[in-house]
């Protein structure tokens, strides 16, 4: 499977390292270069914006923001829904309200986008493991993460 992975702190940049572990392909994308060098190796390759991160993922393309809540998370969500196409997802792992992940859904599913909206809790421990999560989305996606 191949992601796209939005925001490379302590644990986007640990989800991506465990994916990659586990056999997965990412594409990844933050405003700080430097931690896109530190990730990029041979199952990641970097991006330097959001139209280039969608342009080297594979259709139907799945694209997981680790963002803090608010106007960065609205913005790139929006920035995604004009470049991403029906039957691709995006995954907000994010801490936005769910009244929030519920409107951004709604906007999308105009343009035929599924989305997921996963509550992420990481720790280094649960790293090591598996990370826990609980889904908002439609019929098709909410079963994604588990």
């Amino acid at each position: 499977m191949q992601i796209g992975m939005i925001g490379l702190g302590r644990m986007g940049g640990n989800i991506v390292r465990r994916l990659t572990r586990n056999g997965h392909q990412c594409v990844v994308f933050d405003q700080n270069p430097a931690a896109i060098k530190a990730l990029v190796g041979e199952h990641i390759a970097g991006s330097a914006d959001l139209k280039q991160l969608v342009g080297q993922l594979e259709k139907p393309r799945a694209v997981w923001l680790m963002l803090p809540a608010g106007r960065i998370t609205e913005e790139t969500v929006e920035h995604l829904g004009s470049l991403l196409e029906a039957d691709d997802i995006i995954i907000d792992g994010g801490n936005s309200f769910y009244k929030d992940d519920i409107r951004r859904a709604k906007a999308l599913a105009e343009f035929d986008q599924r989305t997921v909206f996963k509550k992420v809790e990481a720790t280094y421990r649960r790293l090591l493991a598996k990370n826990k999560m609980d889904g908002i989305g439609d019929r098709g996606t909410s079963q994604l993460g588990r």
